[in-house]
């Protein structure tokens, strides 16, 4: 226990020392804290911090104590002198590291056989030491009853755990509860409490708290100007030359370097120098304020941006607000002029708003864990740590866990695996919300939910389930990282933060966020964004195919071709491809809406751009009313309309001249943050915390706000009629959601990047490293096919040829081919093959022939067939003669013929029937050798009565004898009659060798190939690269025999098929149709299915959870009791489906109703010449279709 702050940052550095060495052994993840650790920690501090005492049952005092009583009772007096030593010892160690006065003995109540001896024996030691003794209830979950969720828990988590019998008392007992179960202890619970109380009186007052402090780099030293010299006219920048007469080597750092790139980009002058006063004068106030260098933030930043390019990352134009600070410019933490663009810095901070800045900086994915391990290179393992979060269980996670722990008569070992992923699939997600359970069992009556009776009635058919998921569901129980929070320490990182490991090993935060910045941690935001892993991709094929100048760091490169100030805005090229739609990635403008609203509204600048990412957030104010969209492009084409509109308002030509300011930029249509704050500071008279507020109730929808605001708006406004006016075109088109026209203009210039890397060069290269970063690939990370899979389709769909495995020309990753403006498929992407094989493969390089690929390379299997399948050999031979020459190798052939082959012929049924005896006497041979061993010369018959028969119907009985009562025959008597019956056998071959040889290896053959090579070149293709190059396998398929239909011929709203009615409620049902494809990927949470289709690409079919659970799961049968699968769920890679339902937007949703014809899914199992297949909608076992 902490007496005091010291103690508190002493168990701080003792927590971390044991989570940093934390280990696993046998299934459980042990965290220790070592004496040794503990004796360094005090004698650093000194004694008097911490309070110390023998801890519980597993304690080394009352560990050791129950061993001794256990031995006296065995009389055992060598074994009692040993644990007596062990606890005098371990005592002694206590009070010699803690202080006397600073250590306790401790029991805990119980009525176990081993917590009562302990007891029972506590006021010895507490007079022979003389030492205090305290309560402490050893408590591992809450309440008494929760008894039997807590023993399920336990089970879950596997392990060596003690028994449900040790945690009987482990509960928060009441005082009535503790004094019972001390009862013929002979300890008095009033003394107990006493001394527990001298404890607490020990105790200092102690608070966390500390103000956050920026963490700082060493910088250059720029000298301090002399009090007599001023760089600045003192009237106009006092806050600057403060800072050249500051002693604070960050603030002369960050003025001189401001100035210097002002110098080099020729903007010394007034507009720039003031507003540079302006930001400094906000810094230092706030500053001052919180007493920190607010100067040194944007410092860090530099520094670690630096490091971010060094990394092989490139980085982001900027994000939120930091854009609209100019020093953020002149420091390189951003890339925008903020004057040039106009971006106001209260935006991102002004001293109504006393708080540290925040400046998010986004990165390639691909190299965040790089950039983590320089950092530490340079500030210690604790210099830089990723902050933590807490995870509770959530509603499935809750089902697998209950299953795991779930113990019954019927059940010993839990519920199976299968039963617990059915059930989890069947709880209902809204908006990609899984239900908690609470809704699933009782409903919820707040938001509409019914409870789920299937979900219900399955977990019923395990009594007492419920209880467990209801008790576990929201438990906190998982340690994870932040998705962009890091914090920096210094030299003593225990002055306000505690470490522990997170599952993958890496170091973080014990504290959550918001105690961590309560303990004096600043958080700094290191997010990662796709679109900079594939901009740093394309870069890097560019320079490697001498595309871009070569010997550029990308730094050099990006700042030579991507950077804001160089990129083409004048040309018109560049915004003809914006509004084409043929850019893949377009960042920001990818989706579907995104697309329509940029082919809509033309933008031709980067500000236009900024406009229409925001304006395609925002919705109309009411159903059917003209969306903000729609009213943009309106006004854009015929701004008298704007005109018109005022007119109608009644507003006067002085006020419609007013809001010209304010509206005609955005074409009377104001969609960003900014513009509906400085219409409601300028024109109805808010501070800038009150537009704050307003921004704030906009953006997170405050309905119990909305009139509040809406009176301040007409109040405010010059009249009633303006404020209203302003607040139905300005104010409520931004309810719900809206960006910040600072955040939203760096993000278009990121768009333009992508643009004009796709336009500009070859768009092969922009087109290979999206297909890059959408497979999930780097060299060193492992492949997932299904994302590969859906990664290709979607690059076919949109018009992108991906060609086979070149074994000469293929890398780790897909590679350009520009001649062919294609893309080459990569090795490290098939199915089953591996980098290190790749790097071999690469290494043995070139090859002239297949043969000579096998000369070179000593591979497995697997990795040779797949290569075969994906064509990699295709340049040296048919793809079928590749594939049957290596069938010919692994398949074995025999040389030759003899009697060593007789069961091989047999199994493969070359034996002609003249020769069944002969046979037969084979396998009673095989299996007597196996079934009746007796001695090394003889057989025990009396073993098989099967065999005994047999020998005795076909062979001398006379042969056999009783030994120690057992039928016995002399081993070498059967080989005599053996070889005698086996010699027709043996001629039979030897007259035949030839013609059996012929056979036997052709049979040995097609075995090879039927199990590996069956199919056709499609069906290869699918299952070594997930994708089809040749026809699909369905391609051929007659789709009118089977109602199938073209996805992308499918209007995105489903036409009504027919209308019923239920009340007075009118229910339009939509008209079903049938589409087919391939499965290539899967989604569980969300019941979701991708399918490659013949015609339409890589399409994403949405099934209810439970429809999608019956047909996901593997069936199993437990076969002598081996659980055996039966077969495989319909939604692997590769399974070829018909699936029934309608287009809903990007999507199509399984569906059947009353009235449909068909069932939601089909399995198709064979695909026929005539155009024909054969498919069913049984799962195994059950019934066959009518």
């Amino acid at each position: 226990m902490a007496l005091d702050a010291t103690g508190h940052k002493m168990l701080r550095e003792l927590s971390s020392a044991a989570w940093i060495n934390s280990y696993f052994d046998r299934g459980m993840e042990r965290v220790p804290t070592l004496k040794s650790d503990l004796a360094a920690i005090i004698k650093k501090y000194g004694k008097g911090h911490l309070h110390g005492s023998c801890a519980c049952l597993a304690g080394e005092v009352n560990h050791n104590l129950n061993l001794m009583i256990q031995a006296e009772k065995q009389g055992n007096a060598a074994q009692v002198k040993v644990y007596h030593k062990n606890i005098v010892t371990f005592i002694k160690w206590c009070i010699s590291v803690f202080g006397k006065d600073y250590f306790s003995l401790e029991v805990a109540p119980g009525r176990s056989e081993e917590q009562f001896a302990v007891n029972s024996r506590m006021n010895s030691l507490s007079k022979v030491f003389n030492l205090p003794i305290v309560i402490g209830c050893d408590t591992h979950y809450l309440k008494k009853e929760d008894r039997y969720v807590h023993k399920a828990f336990l089970n879950s988590k596997g392990g060596e755990r003690e028994v449900d019998s040790f945690y009987e008392y482990c509960y928060l007992q009441s005082e009535q509860e503790i004094i019972k179960n001390l009862e013929g202890t002979g300890l008095d619970y009033e003394e107990l409490c006493a001394n527990s109380m001298k404890i607490l009186n020990k105790c200092q007052y102690y608070s966390l708290y500390h103000k956050q402090q920026v963490p700082q780099v060493d910088v250059p030293s720029y000298p301090k100007e002399e009090k007599s010299h001023h760089f600045y006219d003192v009237n106009k920048y006092p806050t600057l030359d403060y800072l050249m007469h500051s002693d604070n080597p960050q603030e002369r750092y960050w003025i001189n370097y401001c100035q210097n790139e002002l110098n080099k980009k020729g903007l010394n002058n007034g507009t720039y120098l003031a507003r540079l006063e302006e930001e400094a004068d906000i810094n230092k106030v706030i500053g001052d304020k919180l007493e920190t260098c607010m100067f040194a933030y944007p410092i860090f930043l530099q520094h670690y941006i630096n490091l971010f390019w060094e990394c092989g990352s490139t980085v982001g134009a900027g994000r939120g607000s930091a854009c609209s600070g100019l020093n953020h410019w002149l420091l390189g933490v951003t890339q925008l002029d903020p004057v040039v663009n106009d971006l106001p810095y209260w935006r991102y901070s002004n001293r109504e708003r006393i708080e540290l800045g925040d400046i998010d900086i986004d990165l390639a994915p691909s190299k965040r864990e790089l950039v983590f391990e320089k950092i530490r290179e340079e500030r210690g393992q604790l210099g830089c740590v990723q902050v933590c979060t807490y995870g509770t269980v959530t509603s499935k996670a809750a089902v697998k866990i209950a299953c795991r722990g779930y113990r019954s008569d019927k059940y010993p070992n839990g519920i199976e695996l299968d039963e617990a992923e059915y059930l989890s699939s069947l709880i209902p997600s809204e908006r990609g919300f899984v239900w908690p359970l609470s809704d699933c069992f009782f409903g919820n009556e707040e938001k509409k939910r019914k409870p789920n009776k299937t979900f219900v009635q399955e977990v019923n058919k395990f009594p007492r389930l419920q209880e467990i998921l209801l008790n576990i569901c929201g438990l906190v129980t998982q340690r994870a990282i932040h998705a962009s929070g890091v914090n920096f320490y210094g030299e003593d990182p225990y002055q306000t933060a505690c470490f522990m490991k997170a599952k993958n090993g890496a170091i973080i935060t014990q504290y959550s966020l918001a105690n961590a910045e309560y303990c004096g941690d600043v958080k700094l935001d290191f997010l990662v964004t796709e679109v900079q892993d594939v901009i740093t991709q394309c870069l890097n094929l560019l320079q490697e195919n001498g595309k871009i100048e070569s010997g550029l760091t990308l730094r050099q490169m990006y700042d030579k071709y991507l950077h804001p100030t160089v990129l083409p805005l004048h040309d018109e090229k560049l915004w003809k491809a914006a509004v084409s739609g043929k850019v893949l990635k377009f960042f920001q403008f990818d989706t579907q809406v995104g697309g329509q609203t940029i082919k809509l509204l033309k933008p031709h600048t980067p500000l236009e751009m900024a406009n229409c990412n925001s304006i395609m957030r925002l919705m109309a104010s009411e159903q059917g009313d003209e969306t903000p969209t729609e009213r943009y492009k309106r006004m854009k084409d015929d701004m008298s309309q704007w005109y018109a509109e005022m007119d109608r308002w009644d507003l006067s030509k002085e006020e419609q001249k007013s809001l010209e300011k304010y509206y005609l930029p955005t074409y009377a249509a104001p969609a960003q943050q900014e513009d509906m704050m400085i219409i409601l500071m300028e024109v109805c008279g808010f501070s800038l915390s009150e537009s704050n507020f307003a921004r704030k109730v906009c953006a997170k929808k405050k309905m119990d706000k909305i009139p509040e605001l809406r009176k301040m708006v007409l109040q405010g406004a010059p009249n009633e009629n303006l404020g209203k006016y302003i607040w139905e075109t300005a104010i409520k088109p931004q309810m719900g959601y809206s960006f910040s026209r600072i955040h939203s203009l760096a993000y278009s210039y990121i768009g333009l990047q992508t643009v004009y890397l796709a336009t500009y060069f070859p768009v092969v290269y922009w087109n290979t490293a999206c297909l890059r970063v959408d497979a999930g690939l780097d060299e060193d990370a492992a492949s997932n096919y299904g994302k590969i899979a859906k990664a290709i389709g979607n690059m076919i769909n949109n018009g992108v040829t991906v060609k086979p495995v070149n074994i000469n020309k293929s890398g780790y990753l897909f590679e350009p081919d520009e001649e062919d403006n294609a893309i080459l498929y990569g090795m490290k992407s098939l199915n089953g093959v591996g980098g290190e094989v790749v790097s071999r493969i690469i290494t043995n390089r070139p090859y002239d022939s297949f043969q000579d690929f096998l000369d070179k390379n000593n591979e497995n299997k697997t990795t040779v067939l797949a290569l075969i399948k994906g064509g990699a050999f295709d340049s040296f031979d048919s793809r079928k003669n590749i594939m049957k020459q290596y069938i010919e190798i692994v398949s074995n052939p025999k040389k030759r013929i003899t009697m060593q082959n007789f069961k091989s012929l047999i199994d493969y049924k070359l034996i002609p029937k003249e020769l069944k005896f002969q046979k037969q006497v084979f396998n009673f041979d095989k299996t007597m050798k196996k079934q009746c061993k007796y001695t090394s010369e003889e057989f025990n018959l009396s073993k098989s009565d099967i065999h005994y028969k047999f020998y005795n119907k076909y062979f001398d009985s006379d042969n056999l004898y009783i030994k120690n009562n057992s039928i016995c025959l002399n081993k070498k008597t059967w080989k005599k009659e053996y070889d005698k019956v086996m010699l027709a056998a043996k001629d039979y071959i030897q007259e035949n060798k030839e013609i059996l040889l012929q056979k036997l290896n052709r049979k040995l053959f097609l075995e090879q190939w039927n199990t590996y090579a069956a199919g056709t070149y499609s069906t290869w293709e699918m299952d070594a690269l997930g994708y089809y190059y040749h026809k699909h396998e369905l391609s051929n398929v007659d789709k009118s025999i089977y109602n199938i239909v073209s996805y992308n011929s499918l209007p995105t709203i489903p036409p009504t098929d027919y209308v019923f009615k239920r009340g007075d409620k009118e229910i339009k049902i939509p008209k079903t149709c049938r589409i087919m494809g391939t499965v290539v990927g899967k989604n569980n949470t969300k019941g979701q299915v991708d399918i490659l289709t013949t015609d339409s690409g890589v399409v994403t079919v949405k099934f209810a959870l439970d429809y999608f659970a019956k047909y996901n799961r593997r069936v199993s049968e437990n076969i002598n009791g081996e659980n055996k699968i039966m077969e495989q769920g319909w939604f692997q890679k590769g399974t070829l489906i018909v699936v029934n339902g309608y287009r809903n937007g990007d999507m199509f949703r399984a569906k059947k109703y009353k009235r449909t014809n068909s069932h939601q899914l089909y399995k198709i199992t064979k695909v026929n010449q005539d155009g024909t297949v054969e498919m069913t909608n049984n799962r195994y076992g059950e019934n066959v279709d009518n």
